[in-house]
């Protein structure tokens, strides 16, 4: 089963609807930020019956979607006692975050870092 920290934070999910994400997902974020599984049979909740309802991507989703539209690559990566991420476009360096601090920088706040980074 998926953990919600597989997922996307909602109001990441908001930015990424707006520029253009609109892959299926098996989760939506409700007004609140609340994520929950779709009703079985309904593919989507169309916008102008259900204008707050947000896809829910998983992380691997969004970093795709930069990748395939934008042509923009990421990569989480361990530095010293922590993780940083890169960003490239067309194999080119654009920002390197290497947790300068070198303190205990978990693999998931490098991910997020980095999805804020990208949006």
């Amino acid at each position: 089963m998926n953990r919600p920290k597989d997922y996307i934070p909602y109001k990441a999910a908001v930015v990424l609807e707006k520029l253009g994400f609109d892959k299926f997902s098996d989760q939506v974020y409700l007004n609140d930020g609340k994520i929950v599984r779709k009703v079985h049979g309904l593919i989507n909740y169309p916008k102008e019956i259900f204008p707050d309802v947000v896809q829910a991507p998983f992380y691997f989703e969004a970093f795709r979607f930069f990748r395939e539209k934008y042509n923009i690559d990421s990569a989480i990566m361990l530095v010293g006692a922590g993780y940083g991420f890169y960003l490239f476009h067309d194999r080119h360096p654009l920002v390197c975050f290497e947790n300068p601090s070198k303190s205990e920088f978990t693999y998931e706040l490098a991910e997020d870092a980095c999805l804020n980074r990208l949006i």
